[in-house]
């Protein structure tokens, strides 16, 4: 269908945000409604594959979405997951949108589609979910990744600052060793020169 293919697309070509979803689906669905009223077709018809077509596309577009979060970096990914979380009801609010502008029929038909979408499961809720749980667990992992890291380079700079510290150590024994040795030069002097002097 041209409407599941135009929001696949649309969406796998920038970054997978609930505004651009809500442009693509709004676009994608108007388009399509617009063109049936205007030429007279089955506007029924038509407002039922738009919604049908956007709500599959967007389910490709979220199976891609999972499919590539292992190349995206934790911000993407916390970013993604809070998308993914309200997308159904994002879709569903920009199909009452359009329906609010459409023709009766057409808009009776999204109104309709919309609601059955709310009470029912949809494959575009459960898709989300999906991606969702994908995205909550490389979170995980990246976190997990991140705190080993962590403490790995904290062990490294232990390591370092035991080693300076020692190097330190001697340094300061050394300067106390040339300090206590030149208080005793100059005491044996000045005693010396005090013998020396009486």
């Amino acid at each position: 269908m041209i409407t599941d293919d135009a929001v696949k697309k649309t969406m796998e070509e920038g970054r997978f945000t609930t505004e651009r979803v809500k442009e693509t689906i709004e676009k994608v669905i108007s388009g399509a409604v617009e063109a049936a009223e205007e030429v007279g077709k089955e506007a029924e018809e038509v407002a039922a594959g738009a919604f049908e077509g956007a709500q599959q596309g967007l389910v490709s577009a979220i199976e891609s979405v999972e499919d590539k979060t292992r190349t995206f970096v934790e911000e993407d990914l916390s970013r993604a997951k809070e998308d993914l979380e309200v997308i159904e009801e994002l879709f569903l609010e920009t199909t009452r949108t359009v329906a609010s502008r459409s023709g009766e029929v057409a808009k009776d038909v999204l109104n309709d589609l919309a609601d059955q979408a709310k009470e029912t499961t949809s494959v575009l809720r459960d898709k989300a979910r999906h991606a969702t749980g994908t995205i909550a667990e490389k979170l995980k992992k990246t976190g997990k990744d991140a705190a080993k890291a962590t403490a790995k380079a904290a062990g490294k700079a232990a390591y370092i600052v035991a080693g300076m510290t020692k190097e330190l150590g001697k340094k300061s024994a050394d300067v106390a060793k040339g300090a206590a040795s030149g208080m005793w030069k100059g005491a044996k002097d000045a005693l010396k020169k005090e013998k020396e002097d009486k």
